[in-house]
């Protein structure tokens, strides 16, 4: 892989979205974002959605400029990074993209950061998003 790509953001859910249209998000997110080889992870909690996505820029940007920007069951989107990572925070963690649906995941994802914060700030700096997700997990 070449230099990869960060993009994380954090987004308000559309109030009117369903429990199955949730499901169909992470379904999609799951088949895209695998068939592409694009590492990260997604999760859904206080009507916000959090999303990391690691991988080839073109492909990162794409996806992110062309669609998820675009997606109308979610607005007031706050990018927290956008930039070439030379130590992506989920290289280490799963090859695969990941949708984070339980405490358990959480705990997992929160354990892997704490371990890898070596790797770099941004480790800590996604942690201290990820905390209330965390504490108040559906």
């Amino acid at each position: 892989m070449k230099l990869p790509y960060t993009i994380c953001y954090v987004s308000n859910a559309d109030p009117e979205l369903s429990k199955e249209e949730i499901e169909d998000i992470f379904k999609t997110s799951i088949e895209h974002n695998n068939e592409c080889t694009i590492s990260g992870i997604l999760l859904y909690s206080m009507d916000r959605f959090f999303q990391i996505l690691e991988g080839e820029k073109k492909e990162v940007i794409e996806l992110y400029e062309d669609k998820i920007r675009n997606d109308p069951r979610h607005h007031d989107i706050m990018e927290i990074y956008h930039k070439p990572s030379g130590k992506p925070i989920f290289l280490r963690y799963n090859s695969k993209f990941e949708i984070v649906s339980t405490h358990q995941d959480l705990d997992r994802i929160k354990t892997y950061i704490d371990k890898n914060s070596k790797y770099g700030t941004s480790n800590k700096d996604i942690l201290r998003i990820l905390e209330p997700f965390i504490l108040f997990h559906n």
